[in-house]
């Protein structure tokens, strides 16, 4: 990529995420952790992936930026068409955020299949969610 397109794609994606637009100038050092993670998803942006893999993305967040990641990654998928892989210890959020899920349990698989019916089993829900 040469200089003026990256430019552009700074521009560009920081357009997702006008908080990094008052972050400019500032080390990632220095920003919040949700910061930071917008910071992140907007990195990986500017190369154009069609795939992007988070690994708990809202880790150390606090609940109210974990929501609001939680909304990015559903605009990466909604609105600009991105295939998502979410590996998440919040797993009803993450649920909720998803299509499909996959629910490994000592390394074994006891779920494949819609999130949606993992979300609405009884059982898996109450064993492995906390849901009653």
């Amino acid at each position: 990529m040469e200089l003026h397109e990256i430019k552009d794609r700074v521009e560009e994606v920081t357009g997702y995420y006008p908080i990094l637009k008052e972050c400019y100038g500032r080390q990632a050092s220095t920003m919040s952790g949700g910061e930071r993670q917008m910071l992140a998803i907007a990195m990986a942006l500017i190369r154009q992936p069609n795939i992007m893999l988070f690994d708990e993305p809202t880790a150390n967040l606090s609940p109210k930026m974990s929501i609001q990641v939680f909304e990015e990654i559903r605009k990466l998928r909604d609105d600009l068409g991105k295939t998502v892989m979410l590996v998440e210890q919040n797993a009803i959020n993450a649920l909720k955020c998803g299509d499909k899920a996959l629910l490994l349990v000592s390394g074994k698989i006891a779920f494949d299949g819609q999130a949606n019916d993992l979300l609405n089993s009884p059982e898996l829900g109450q064993m492995y969610l906390g849901l009653k």
